[in-house]
């Protein structure tokens, strides 16, 4: 998702359902004068996250306890928002896209990665009640729906035998 972010003045980015903390590093590391957020529901998490960015000393980072629906920001805040293995937890999907749209910049990017349904169901089961999965047609549509334009899907093959994807869309 990194790699999909363009640099321009007044860079800003939020990284929601932040984990440990392992994008933010390669975040300030390229690019160490955009103004970085990331958000976790788990207060254990966003622990893990602060140790490993007190080595990059950047003053430019900042985490904080949250989530979608409900982000602690204003509107129009960032360039870009980051979602890396984290749709399959929303109970509903659009609500949190479109308060992601109400956060992004005019003409601002969301970039979602997911592994594939059928990779994720070769070792997770929805039935466990934890995991939503999906197709990449179906983020897609949800991003449409939700206010996005110019929807781009890209696949990934990250492992042999799993396959994930990038959808991107543009706040309009």
């Amino acid at each position: 998702l990194i790699d999909k972010i363009d640099y321009k003045p007044d860079l800003s980015i939020i990284d929601i359902g932040v984990g440990p903390g392992y994008s933010l590093v390669k975040i300030a590391g390229k690019f160490p004068d955009a103004k970085i957020t990331g958000i976790d529901p788990s207060p254990e998490m966003i622990q893990l996250a602060k140790s490993k960015i007190s080595n990059i000393n950047n003053p430019n980072v900042n985490l904080i306890v949250g989530e979608t629906p409900n982000l602690p920001f204003d509107s129009n805040l960032y360039s870009y928002v980051l979602l890396a293995n984290v749709i399959y937890f929303w109970d509903d999907p659009i609500k949190h896209l479109i308060e992601i749209n109400r956060v992004l910049k005019q003409n601002g990017s969301i970039l979602i990665y997911f592994t594939g349904k059928k990779s994720l169901s070769e070792r997770i089961s929805e039935a466990d009640g934890v995991f939503k999965m999906y197709c990449p047609d179906q983020v897609s549509e949800m991003l449409l729906a939700s206010g996005y334009k110019n929807v781009t899907c890209a696949a990934i093959l990250r492992k042999i035998g799993q396959s994930g994807y990038i959808i991107t869309g543009i706040k309009c």
